[in-house]
């Protein structure tokens, strides 16, 4: 019985890693905070991942750039219950520079506007969470201050030229936008 138990095990074990590696799925400490994203990706390669459920955007400040967002009740990934949005930047080439979460922002379909209804220790409380994981996988962050809304802000090098940055505040950006967010970017690949 135990021979038929392991051999179970065996065949479940490969057909995962079979799963993982035909979705181009990285799993060795992988430092993608999205599974199976990572810079350099086409729009394609992208959405065979995460699907196609997005809205669509043309960045009228760098032309040619184009932006997707998909809109989530929770970032399971993360372990974290709160409503995000996920979006991915590609370059005039087609190429993903940049990619994350919005964590904390809810979309209004109807009214076509974002909130933001989570307080400074909502929001400290999921950060900690997410630090925790990037912590296991990645290392210790090194303290950053890029934004200087941001209440905690950190950033790793990951692969090549790719950097995750994450970071979380009250009032970013402009007054009333409470959030997390957490992107990897790879700026060489932006142009």
């Amino acid at each position: 019985m135990k021979i038929l138990e392991l051999g179970i095990a065996v065949v479940a074990a490969v057909a995962c890693v079979s799963a993982i590696n035909s979705n181009n799925i990285r799993t060795d400490n992988d430092p993608c905070i999205i599974p199976g994203i990572y810079c350099g990706m086409t729009t394609e390669e992208v959405f065979d991942v995460v699907g196609t459920d997005y809205s669509e955007y043309a960045d009228e400040n760098n032309p040619g750039e184009m932006e997707y967002y998909f809109q989530l009740d929770r970032v399971d990934c993360l372990g974290i219950d709160m409503p995000a949005e996920m979006f991915f930047e590609f370059s005039p080439k087609g190429e993903l520079f940049n990619y994350g979460y919005h964590i904390g922002c809810v979309y209004d379909v109807n009214t076509n506007e974002y909130s933001y209804p989570y307080d400074e220790s909502q929001l400290l409380e999921a950060y900690e969470t997410i630090y925790d994981i990037l912590e296991s996988t990645l290392g210790s962050g090194q303290e950053t201050s890029i934004a200087s809304e941001s209440i905690k802000e950190y950033s790793w090098k990951s692969r090549d030229n790719e950097e995750i940055w994450f970071m979380v505040g009250t009032d970013l950006w402009s007054s009333g936008v409470n959030e997390i967010l957490l992107s990897s970017a790879d700026e060489s690949l932006r142009n």
